[in-house]
């Protein structure tokens, strides 16, 4: 199946990959415009963008790190989780691929290709680390 409907899947990957990202933008637009002083959006809307929040891929919202840390948990500490765990994790990743190859003894050409896979996924949590180095 995956084989015969590879562009169609593609073609719908990529319009999820659109639709999360501007659900994305919409929030954060939101929870900016909130912060800075600005009136609450009307109820419709703001409930509506509620049911989406999740998309917002946040995780220092959904993970309580004030309790794990012994401090409290400040912009400085979000900043530098949200900034540097995504190349953390592509050196990681970078480096499982390097060993994959050199147990397996794959070609290069038919390693995976783990900068464009890193660069589709931090597209995805791009709107948050733009707000957080923004505030």
């Amino acid at each position: 199946f995956y084989e015969q409907n590879i562009d169609r899947l593609n073609e719908h990957i990529e319009r999820l990959t659109a639709a999360v990202s501007l659900m994305q933008i919409i929030s954060i637009l939101n929870t900016t415009h909130t912060s800075i002083g600005g009136s609450e959006v009307p109820s419709p809307y703001l409930e509506f963008m509620q049911w989406f929040s999740f998309l917002t891929l946040d995780v220092v919202t959904i993970v309580p790190f004030d309790c794990m840390w012994e401090d409290q948990f400040d912009h400085m500490d979000k900043l530098l989780l949200e900034t540097l765990v995504p190349l953390a994790l592509l050196a990681v990743a970078e480096l499982f691929s390097w060993a994959y190859q050199l147990v397996k003894k794959v070609d290069e050409g038919r390693s995976p290709n783990i900068l464009s896979t890193w660069l589709a996924l931090l597209f995805l949590v791009l709107p948050v680390i733009s707000r957080v180095v923004c505030q």
